[in-house]
């Protein structure tokens, strides 16, 4: 701000001049406030800018733009203190090909299909209590308020649907597959750690079964995966 000086001989002006010569001075001393306030106001501005977009960089995936892993753990924590005891299901979503698609065809293609797969996920969320993240390289994860396996089911059929087709990356057409884990709460847990980790001890399973994709997670499941870890 540059503060401009008026040098005025005011002892040969007359009362009406001096009057004058006093109100500019005060418009001339309102408006470089007023543009003080402005530059620190747009500072501020852009301050409060940087710091949203700090926050919201450091609880998203810069590519999907779901929730991260840490972010989806701390908002579906959060939902089920609200859920109490109200049936919910929490499902692992895997691109079973999105590694050899990497290093055929690129990351880019790779970075693709991972957006495909996260927008049609998104269709899968039927109320604000539904919570969608990002939780591993091609991994997402679905928590689904008031869900029981019906809805759950019927919810994954159509998931399933869009990786029958092949999706055309510019000359290039792709073939991937899904597999779904799939674990209830509270019946089969009631934290989210142990939830998800279930979760993927039920995507272990549907990635061993031919003739179906997705799995739900019991008790014999698994054993016979910590016993497999244990040979």
């Amino acid at each position: 701000i540059i503060f401009t000086s008026l040098t005025v001989d005011q002892m040969s002006m007359s009362a009406h001049d001096r009057t004058l010569v006093e109100i500019v001075k005060g418009l001339v001393f309102v408006l470089l406030s007023a543009i003080g306030l402005y530059i620190l106001l747009k500072r501020f501005a852009r301050a409060s800018v940087t710091l949203s977009n700090e926050k919201y960089l450091s609880r998203h995936d810069p590519l999907t733009h779901l929730f991260n892993r840490t972010a989806w753990i701390e908002e579906t924590t959060q939902a089920l203190r609200h859920l109490g005891r109200t049936e919910a299901r929490i499902a692992l979503i895997d691109i079973d090909q999105l590694r050899y698609i990497n290093g055929a065809f690129g990351q880019q293609s790779g970075d693709f299909i991972l957006r495909y797969v996260a927008d049609q996920a998104r269709h899968l969320q039927q109320g604000t209590g539904d919570i969608l993240g990002r939780v591993g390289p091609s991994q997402f994860a679905l928590f689904m308020a008031g869900a029981d396996d019906q809805r759950a089911q019927s919810a994954f059929e159509n998931l399933f649907k869009t990786s029958l087709h092949p999706v055309q990356i510019g000359l290039n057409s792709f073939r991937f597959s899904l597999a779904i884990g799939i674990c209830r709460y509270p019946q089969d847990a009631g934290t989210i750690p142990d939830l998800l980790n279930f979760a993927s001890i039920a995507l272990d399973t549907a990635k061993q079964t031919l003739d179906r994709h997705e799995a739900y997670y019991s008790q014999t499941a698994a054993k016979t995966t910590i016993a497999g870890m244990r040979l």
